[in-house]
């Protein structure tokens, strides 16, 4: 967006791993072999996004200080150490893995599903003949890898410390994903946490995961999917404000730093329901900040606000489809906002016509205004 609206512009990306832009929500159907090139994934390259925008991308270029005195990054390089200065920065780090109190995360066959790295490290386990494995967490991206795993043959143990998978969703509804779930043959543990990942006594599996329970999981991978956390810790040491480890920005998208500017999961929104500020890991917003902030470096003289954002999100499990957007009943109940909540079943096309089927939906509507407030479906199609 800076491109298009500053032709002569001089901007410069780093970015500390391999890969200029690659479809990460992709990675899941990579794993389960639905798609079968890792090219596929790869969306744009600095060669690419050189040829058609002008665009400096330098890849394996990572940032360890910033001093917003000087406006000058320190950044280390396969070359050495670099310095850098600029006008204006945009903070986009992003996160990485959430590593819970759970001893031996650095076990070999431990890995996130975040990168091509990733990824790729994991389908050569499934080459090597890896035949279980167990994903710890349920959110969108524990059920998208326990289910490529079973798709790939794997005996799939998913552990969850909520007692209910997708625990975002509403409860109703995350008990028809469980069912799914177990009709892939994946077995599933709510209520239940990993304390320790460990060399297994089992020679045929590799790698044990120790349960609270005093169960023990033989696997040959484990798939790490407990949350995300904001990679940070660079910039809030350079003065940047933080809260609870995520970019505070105000409605502009501006840092407490003089020209530094932050978007992405690494930074906090405002929730459009309830007002509170909230981390909203999602590829639309973190792209609409990206627009509005490059319009707001460029034209000084006119200022965007950042949108207020409703978090809507879609996951397939099996031959069923989650999505919700807007507020649950937990957050409306902790923004103390009174809801009454609605249990509908349409179906997903005119019923006279043969092959419809429901649509189990939850919505939530404000008890004075009638105002849709949020909703949370599962359904086929």
């Amino acid at each position: 967006r800076a491109r298009r609206l500053a032709e002569n512009a001089e901007i410069i990306v780093l970015d500390r791993g391999d890969y200029a832009s690659f479809a990460n929500c992709g990675l899941p159907y990579y794993l389960s072999a639905e798609i079968t090139d890792v090219a596929d994934l790869l969306i744009q390259t600095p060669a690419s996004l050189a040829a058609a925008l002008n665009l400096d991308v330098r890849l394996r270029h990572d940032v360890t200080a910033l001093d917003p005195n000087t406006k000058t990054l320190t950044i280390q390089t396969d070359s050495g150490v670099q310095q850098l200065t600029y006008d204006h920065l945009i903070l986009s780090p992003g996160a990485r893995a959430a590593r819970p109190p759970i001893a031996g995360l650095d076990h070999d066959r431990v890995r996130p599903l975040r990168t091509i790295n990733d990824v790729e490290y994991l389908s050569n386990l499934l080459d090597d003949g890896a035949r279980r494995a167990v994903v710890l967490g349920s959110g969108f991206i524990g059920l998208e890898a326990a289910e490529a795993l079973a798709m790939r043959g794997l005996k799939v143990t998913l552990v969850e410390l909520a007692s209910q998978v997708l625990p975002s969703i509403e409860p109703e509804l995350a008990q028809l994903l469980h069912q799914e779930l177990e009709t892939l043959d994946i077995r599933v543990l709510t209520g239940v946490g990993a304390e320790q990942v460990l060399d297994s006594p089992n020679n045929s599996h590799p790698v044990a995961v120790q349960l609270n329970t005093g169960e023990q999981l033989p696997a040959d991978l484990v798939v790490l999917a407990t949350g995300i956390t904001p990679d940070t810790e660079v910039f809030a040491a350079a003065g940047a404000q933080t809260e609870r480890g995520y970019l505070s920005t105000d409605q502009f998208g501006r840092t407490n730093l003089p020209d530094v500017w932050a978007v992405g999961d690494a930074v906090l929104s405002t929730d459009l329901i309830t007002k509170a500020r909230r981390p909203i890991a999602l590829a639309g917003p973190a792209n609409r900040a990206g627009r509005i902030v490059a319009e707001n470096i460029i034209n000084r003289e006119s200022q965007r606000e950042l949108p207020e954002l409703v978090g809507t999100a879609i996951v397939r499990v099996g031959d069923l489809t989650a999505a919700s957007t807007g507020a649950s009943r937990q957050a409306l109940a902790a923004a103390s906002i009174p809801f009454t909540t609605v249990h509908l079943h349409p179906k997903d096309h005119a019923g006279y016509f043969p092959g419809s089927t429901s649509i189990h939906l939850v919505a939530h509507f404000h008890q004075e205004t009638g105002r849709l407030l949020g909703a949370s479906a599962v359904g086929q199609k």
